[in-house]
């Protein structure tokens, strides 16, 4: 039975007094918040945390954390212990009272711009079961998915659900690490058999401001205090430059490539289809069959192979199992009577340019894209969005995730980098509409419809509301409509 640490333990680490209660759990948010409890008080983009600190002491809370900017906000007789960086602390103090509780799991970590989802369920697969993911999608165990509010939850939900999956009977767990969770510090403290990276292009400038920032934060990931390993794509030059950062941290290194043969494991013999892809891994030798189109998956699954190589070298069984994996809204292909879509999370010009440029070279026919851009996020890629959609013979623009901006000014962003290519486009505000447009466009079936950016979303934020919206769902629907209407 491992005892819960006290309260007075953990302030005096802070040269405060404080009462010797047993601490159970750590908060970030005020709403959570049990008795015999810490409350973190962090600051915020619009209001500090401190001032939900009544919220969480009359819940039970029975210290605060916080700033100094926190602090004068806050009126108790409880301890307050003032720090100045609340989320490093945080993830310190909660890896003292969680750390215990997982330290028979076996995580593994990838990172970067694209692909995170996708290389992490294929290494679930690879992994002794029961395994699961924590990502994007939610949650995933391979029997069920649990929705999730970011992509890395804030260290001590994660630390939570670890615990939850451990109770549940599964102690080997894949991260997806984003590049907000690097920088805030919702890993600090982790301990990964093995950490990834798949490659970095622009995103996330609305947080980052820069690509260098953006590639720092990335970077924090490949350091011994995370792991002993690390896997890195090396067909770009900041994967190149990862890999060297890697090594430098006197990390393990592997590298792996689908452009020049000279990473540690690579692919050969390949055949590329819309919904398929087939090859031969070096250097063992096995052969790799995925229902999924997009040269670029090679990479993910090469990524996979070399972390699960890691613990146990990967034999054609496991191999194998890669053929099964179906994850929501990755490459997504729904098909019909002479109609074929294909749902896809691309959201970044980098994304679009390779969906896009890959079902080119597999589509005879017409290639119909539907896309928008999401509001209050990164402005500055909307342009190349609409750029990186050359390839295309018809592409409808709607709205994607507007949020609080105006969506027409969002339309008329991605717009003028698809007129500037000189693509035919049509502007369809309502995303149901341009789905169903673009399904009655199909002529025969050698033509092809992508309908991109949201991929496995269940719902569409139009100002502070969410409404419900599936892509799959709408594409399944308007092929129903269509076929019966033939």
């Amino acid at each position: 039975m491992i005892q819960p640490p006290s309260l007075a333990g953990i302030c005096a680490n802070y040269n405060l007094r404080a009462p010797d209660f047993a601490i159970e759990h750590v908060y970030h948010s005020s709403k959570d918040v049990t008795p015999e409890s810490i409350f973190f008080a962090l600051p915020g983009n619009k209001i500090h945390g401190a001032s939900f600190a009544s919220e969480a002491i009359s819940k039970g809370a029975k210290a605060v954390f916080t700033d100094s900017a926190g602090a004068l906000l806050i009126k108790t007789d409880l301890p307050v212990v003032v720090v100045s960086n609340p989320r490093s602390e945080l993830a310190n103090v909660a890896a003292h009272i969680y750390g215990p509780h997982i330290a028979d799991l076996h995580l593994w970590g990838i990172t970067g711009t694209n692909g995170k989802t996708t290389t992490s369920y294929f290494l679930r697969q690879l992994l002794p079961q029961p395994a699961a993911v924590i990502g994007t999608t939610g949650i995933y165990d391979g029997k069920s998915r649990k929705s999730l509010a970011r992509t890395t939850p804030e260290i001590d939900d994660l630390y939570r659900v670890l615990i939850s999956l451990r109770k549940s009977g599964v102690k080997k767990i894949v991260l997806e690490v984003s590049s907000h969770a690097l920088a805030l510090d919702r890993v600090t403290g982790l301990k990964f058999q093995a950490v990834a990276f798949t490659n970095l292009s622009q995103d996330h400038l609305d947080f980052h401001k820069t690509m260098e920032a953006y590639l720092q934060a990335k970077a924090k990931l490949f350091d011994k205090k995370f792991s002993e390993y690390a896997v890195v794509c090396t067909d770009t030059a900041e994967g190149r430059a990862i890999a060297d950062l890697a090594d430098a941290n006197g990390m393990i290194v592997a590298t792996v490539s689908t452009g020049n043969n000279v990473g540690t494991w690579t692919i050969s013999d390949e055949l590329v289809g819309v919904d398929e892809l087939s090859g031969r891994i070096n250097p063992v030798g096995l052969k790799l069959k995925l229902n999924f189109g997009g040269r670029f998956n090679f990479a993910n699954a090469l990524l996979a192979v070399a972390m699960a190589d890691q613990v146990a070298e990967v034999s054609q069984d496991q191999i194998d199992e890669l053929a099964k994996v179906e994850v929501p809204g990755r490459m997504q292909v729904i098909s019909g009577k002479g109609v074929k879509a294909i749902v896809d999370y691309a959201h970044s010009p980098a994304a679009i340019a390779s969906v896009v440029s890959e079902m080119r070279t597999s589509v005879p026919g017409t290639l119909i894209v539907v896309i928008g851009a999401g509001g209050d996020r990164d402005s500055s890629k909307r342009k190349p969005m609409g750029s990186a959609l050359t390839g295309a013979d018809l592409v409808l623009v709607t709205d994607d995730n507007p949020r609080n901006e105006d969506p027409q000014k969002i339309r008329v962003d991605l717009i003028a980098g698809v007129a500037e290519s000189g693509i035919r486009y049509r502007e369809i505000p309502d995303r149901r509409a341009a789905i169903a447009q673009a399904i009655s466009e199909v002529k025969t079936s050698n033509d092809l419809v992508m309908v991109l950016g949201k991929g496995h979303e269940q719902g569409q934020q139009i100002g502070d509301i969410v409404y419900e919206f599936d892509d799959v769902t709408e594409v399944r629907e308007a092929i129903a409509k269509r076929e019966l209407n033939e």
